[in-house]
């Protein structure tokens, strides 16, 4: 019994000492996540000052799929914008199929944006950053 509580004892001043707390896990592998927003295009509008759009060109697993644009924000070189994929009503064929994904940026001071597209498919599910890019306003 004495053997238990010295061998109890021991192993948690080793711990305290060591960190102080319990030991957060830690990633054992890494991997590249494919890019699902292709081609990003840059449409600027004709109004003074211009404001603007980016458009990207996505993959979708049928025809008939659509993104609706939740919420755009631009907070000090951060542009976070969150879309939900939609599916198509009724029965479509199951065909890859590329769309076209229009975003407004709206009008844009000049510097170095962080623009990040978090993404849920259907309104049950949080938004999950999808990808993410430079742009550079002039």
């Amino acid at each position: 019994m004495r053997t238990l509580f010295w061998t109890t004892l021991l192993t948690l001043s080793v711990t305290t000492w060591a960190g102080g707390g319990p030991v957060e896990p830690r990633a054992t592998s890494i991997r590249l996540i494919e890019s699902t927003f292709g081609n990003p295009e840059i449409v600027v509008g004709t109004s003074m000052p211009p404001q603007f759009d980016i458009t990207f060109k996505r993959e979708m697993p049928t025809t008939g799929w659509d993104h609706v644009l939740d919420s755009v924000t631009v907070d000090s070189g951060r542009i976070v914008v969150k879309l939900t994929e939609v599916r198509p009503l009724g029965t479509v064929a199951q065909v890859i199929t590329p769309t076209t994904c229009r975003l407004p940026l709206g009008r844009l001071a000049p510097g170095r944006y962080l623009l990040e597209l978090w993404v849920r498919r259907g309104t049950d599910h949080p938004h999950a950053l999808s990808q993410a890019l430079v742009l550079a306003a002039r």
